[in-house]
């Protein structure tokens, strides 16, 4: 009997075409150089056998081959080989030769099923060994402790920082031990009563305590501690995974007294304070706050919507709306956000000043003070509230992001961006000789030239993703998230056509109009900058070179020319090639 037409089959089903290819083609030539008797009926199972392979193959369509698809394919290589040894029964006519017609399909079948599944049992092996060096390279380098005990403590598995943590030189030798030979015997017993409960109950459990360090450090621990099961569903050990919370603790300690003194603090204010969510909802009011609103301080509380106070406060003549209530509403929802200031009188006949300031996270935050005994008093504390109110990151003149604001946007979006490959824009603007504009109109129209400007800016990066802030001086800045280069230039392009058409003279300036130079630069996959330093550095570079193109104009950065808009190249710059994009 010939079986090396299942092989073959096999290599192709398992392999795929290329392998059986040369499988059937060695063979093929073997047979010539070993000069066996030519048999055109072999020739032609041996590649009936390498096509019946390769077409399995392509049929599991690149999954994983199962036992029941070597078994179909057993089943038809068998059925192939009884059809071809009948043929050559057929052919030779000899009757002493029949018995060979089932052999044929019994022994091909066989050795198909046998050598398939060995063949899927090996790859198998191979793939659960790999999976265990794997897992077991993750373990070993976790910085947590993650052990395995039985449940009399005897340590069955553990890693190298458990290892450490225990005082082991590896974790070898902790094995068949248990934590009353390292640790003190307090902390022993702790832990052992903690797994036992986790055996008992067959739940896992998370434990805080504290232990020991090789060194003797005290330290805090969170253990996690989880029953395992053997095949039949029985407790045989407990799997712990210790995390060192030591710096955590601490940290938890400083923000409660933190918390605790700013409590204190805002205890001890002359005025009311109270903190809205984005969905304008108490999360913080003061006692004074609630002292100041008598009829309404049970729903000035945590919790309590804005809008719900306000009703309550109409319905129980404590406010006046003025208008339509909705409206009146509305009103006040808006000017928490907008950084306004409100007085109204209440139903008692005492006046309240509310100062608002909106927060980062989209609530914000009321001061509120009863405006009604002394203007000199109340002059001093609203003041000395007003300091507390204004956010840190916000710009006096220009009611926009400041350098702090900047600072801390740029960092978190650079971080953004280098992480998922979004492209992040920057855009430098420097007002064209704003010191002769100054010199010539004097700074209190310098100053309202540097709002109406900075208004201007908002008013076209104007997604909630983009952030302007003043830089410094007459010098502003914009961040664009996700914006590429082509999109960030129009809208930089955009703002400086702007600021020409509100037509504000200069006439210190050759241009005759107060015009603005902008420099950016867009960090994506082609321009890559390796910190935030280097990305406002090449901002602005770009803004300085607009600068000395002749202003009124805006240029970007990039290291090479790459795109089909009109460039013109600086070639005076040799440190940095400048794109100027002209409109």
């Amino acid at each position: 009997m010939n079986l090396h037409p299942v092989l073959l089959a096999l290599c192709g089903f398992l392999a795929g075409p290329v392998a059986a290819t040369l499988a059937a083609v060695v063979a093929g030539a073997g047979g010539i150089l070993l000069k066996t008797e030519p048999f055109i009926g072999i020739y032609l199972m041996t590649a009936a056998a390498t096509a019946v392979g390769i077409a399995a193959h392509h049929l599991l369509h690149g999954r994983r081959p199962t036992e029941r698809d070597l078994l179909w394919l057993a089943i038809l290589l068998s059925t192939g080989a009884m059809v071809g040894e009948a043929v050559l029964y057929l052919a030779r006519a000899d009757g002493n030769e029949g018995l060979l017609i089932p052999l044929a399909g019994i022994l091909t079948f066989v050795a198909a099923l046998v050598s398939g599944l060995t063949c899927i049992a090996e790859e198998a092996r191979r793939e659960a060994t790999a999976a265990t060096r794997f897992f077991r390279a993750i373990v070993d380098t976790l910085p947590d402790g993650l052990s395995v005990k039985d449940k009399d403590g005897r340590f069955l598995a553990a890693n190298p920082a458990t290892a450490r943590h225990l005082g082991a030189d590896r974790p070898a030798d902790v094995i068949g031990r248990t934590d009353f030979d390292y640790l003190p015997i307090e902390i022993a017993r702790k832990s052992h009563l903690d797994e036992q409960q986790v055996v008992l109950t067959g739940q896992p459990m998370t434990f805080q305590q504290t232990s020991v360090s090789a060194d003797g450090r005290s330290m805090f621990l969170s253990s996690h501690k989880s029953p395992l099961r053997d095949e039949i569903g029985k407790i045989v050990g407990i799997v712990t995974h210790n995390r060192d919370v030591t710096e955590k603790k601490k940290l938890e300690s400083q923000y409660q007294e933190s918390q605790q003194l700013l409590a204190d603090a805002f205890a001890f204010m002359a005025d009311g304070l109270v903190i809205y969510d984005g969905s304008n909802r108490i999360v913080f009011s003061n006692n004074q706050f609630r002292e100041l609103f008598p009829r309404t301080s049970d729903l000035r509380v945590p919790g309590t919507s804005l809008e719900h106070v306000l009703r309550a406060a109409v319905q129980r003549g404590e406010e006046t709306p003025s208008g339509d209530l909705d409206d009146w509403i509305q009103m006040v929802l808006h000017a928490g956000r907008t950084n306004e200031s409100r007085q109204f009188k209440l139903g008692d006949g005492r006046w309240i000043e509310v100062r608002d300031r909106r927060l980062a996270n989209g609530g914000f935050l009321s001061v509120v003070s009863d405006i009604s005994k002394s203007k000199l008093t109340e002059t001093t504390l609203a003041t000395m509230n007003r300091q507390l109110a204004v956010l840190a990151e916000t710009d006096g003149l220009t009611g926009l992001g400041n350098r702090r604001a900047f600072e801390e946007k740029i960092e978190r979006e650079f971080a953004h961006a280098r992480d998922t490959g979004s492209a992040l824009s920057l855009l430098f603007v420097d007002i064209d000789v704003f010191k002769a504009y100054n010199d010539t109109y004097g700074h209190l129209a310098g100053d309202d030239c540097i709002r109406r400007i900075a208004s201007c800016l908002r008013g076209i990066c104007n997604r909630p993703v983009d952030l302007v802030a003043r830089y410094g001086g007459e010098e502003l800045v914009a961040i664009l998230p996700n914006c590429r280069r082509e999109s960030a230039f129009v809208i930089a392009e955009g703002f400086r056509v702007s600021i020409r058409q509100l037509a504000m003279p200069h006439v210190a300036s050759e241009k005759g109009l107060v015009t603005i130079s902008g420099g950016l630069f867009t960090m994506d996959r082609l321009n890559p900058a390796g910190n935030v330093r280097e990305m406002i550095k090449r901002a602005d570079d770009a803004l300085y070179q607009a600068k000395r193109t002749g202003r009124d104009c805006v240029i970007s950065w990039q290291p090479f020319e790459n795109d089909d808009m009109d460039v013109d190249v600086d070639e005076t710059e040799t440190e940095t090639e400048m794109l100027v994009y002209r409109a």
